[in-house]
């Protein structure tokens, strides 16, 4: 075969114009799958950019001789064929399939991703994708309601969703969006990223979704205390908190009571027994029933998205409890759960210590992990893209710290 027409010849002479490319339609999935995700018609978009997407970074990967066994890769792997045999004891086996088929895409994809960004050292695509995401979610809610729009549900308190999206997607993307931007000012000195920062907070308080609240507080928290140095670390906890106070302060005016009473009565139900939230109240029960469920299964789970069985045994429609901790422990045990976890486990122990030396990469890292994990504990995100893209993101700091180690290591 003449090495002149082969394909690595071709991509090499083509590199400089293919990997742009290639990084632009990784930002573009990011931004469709954040925006397209709650209808049939248009996941289309999103579907057509994936498959194009998969084509440029496998041809890429297998004519480079990248090597695919990194950590992402077998714990995911494990997991999704963990996964693909709870169909065998699943209760509704249609349903488990289905899941497991969605795993195994997530799997393709984020590996594919992560080969492709760790063999150019161009991590901060993934940052890229959710500060775009972010943006593009803000100019939807902006031109969709208008400013009167905005401005009607902080009065009222009501939930705007603009059609297309799904209002847990929204939040998660609001939230990891406005963290990623606020480290590119605070570390890359990027300070113009700064001014999307209001426009994304002020979507995602409009969504009404209290996740954002317990999520970007989560984040802020720890993105300060990482940004901060020696004895200021202390201080920035209590700036955090105090900027926490005087927006609860604000939202208890008149104008912002019905979306302080749709906060405050969540909170009521955790301390007063004789408080009431149907929402609330309904996700705590469904938590309950799932953590009965693991206690009956607990070693390998009813098997893979079950949760409607348990539901509808208590009378409830519902397919998920919302809440991803519990869905993956009673739907796949003990065993699942540890895998599962172990792709946020693994990265997190490798970042924290340079995060707490300030290495940018890590401090990112870590912030992203903590809150994906936060919001975690209000929605069923363990099968939403969102989740994977932070776990893609967390094994490439990783791996950047790994190597900066060796090379330091090296030269000593």
């Amino acid at each position: 075969m003449n090495t002149l027409c082969s394909p690595k010849t071709i991509i090499e002479k083509h590199r400089n114009e293919i990997i742009p490319q290639t990084e632009i339609l990784i930002i573009l999935y990011m931004i469709a799958f954040s925006i397209f995700n709650n209808s049939e018609q248009v996941k289309k978009y999103t579907n057509t950019i994936g498959i194009i997407l998969i084509g440029f970074m496998a041809l890429y990967c297998i004519l480079n001789s990248k090597n695919i066994l990194s950590p992402i890769t077998v714990l995911f792997t494990l997991f999704t064929l963990f996964s693909f045999c709870s169909i065998i004891w699943a209760p509704v086996k249609d349903e488990a399939l289905r899941i497991s088929k969605t795993f195994a895409k997530l799997l393709v994809m984020s590996v594919l991703i992560y080969n492709f960004l760790a063999s150019q050292e161009r991590k901060e695509v993934v940052l890229r994708g959710f500060v775009m995401a972010g943006i593009v979610i803000s100019l939807c809610y902006i031109l969709h309601y208008g400013p009167a729009g905005f401005i009607s549900a902080l009065k009222t308190g009501a939930r705007l969703d603009a059609g297309m999206f799904s209002l847990g997607d929204v939040v998660d993307i609001l939230v990891l969006a406005s963290l990623s931007a606020m480290w590119f000012a605070f570390f890359r000195k990027r300070w113009w990223d700064l001014l999307f920062v209001p426009f994304m907070l002020l979507a995602a308080i409009a969504t009404g979704t209290r996740s954002f609240f317990f999520g970007f507080f989560v984040g802020l928290l720890c993105l300060m205390f990482l940004f901060a140095k020696g004895k200021w670390r202390i201080l920035s906890i209590l700036i955090v908190i105090a900027m926490c106070f005087l927006g609860l302060q604000i939202l208890k005016l008149p104008y912002f009571g019905a979306l302080y009473s749709r906060l405050s009565s969540f909170a009521k139900v955790f301390s007063d027994s004789s408080a009431t939230d149907g929402s609330a109240s309904s996700r705590i029960q469904m938590i309950k029933w799932g953590f009965e469920q693991f206690l009956k299964t607990p070693i390998l789970g009813l098997g893979a998205f079950s949760g409607q069985t348990v539901m509808s045994s208590h009378g409830s429609g519902i397919v998920v409890f919302h809440n991803a901790f519990i869905d993956i422990l009673s739907c796949y045990g003990i065993v699942g759960f540890s895998l599962y976890f172990s792709m946020f486990a693994f990265p997190f122990f490798v970042l924290i210590k340079p995060a707490l030396q300030r290495e940018e990469d890590a401090v990112i890292g870590i912030v992203l992990i903590t809150t994906i994990l936060a919001m975690f504990m209000f929605g069923s995100e363990c099968y939403e893209k969102v989740s994977y893209m932070v776990i893609v993101y967390g094994f490439l700091a990783a791996e950047s710290v790994r190597r900066r180690q060796k090379t330091e290591n090296g030269n000593t």
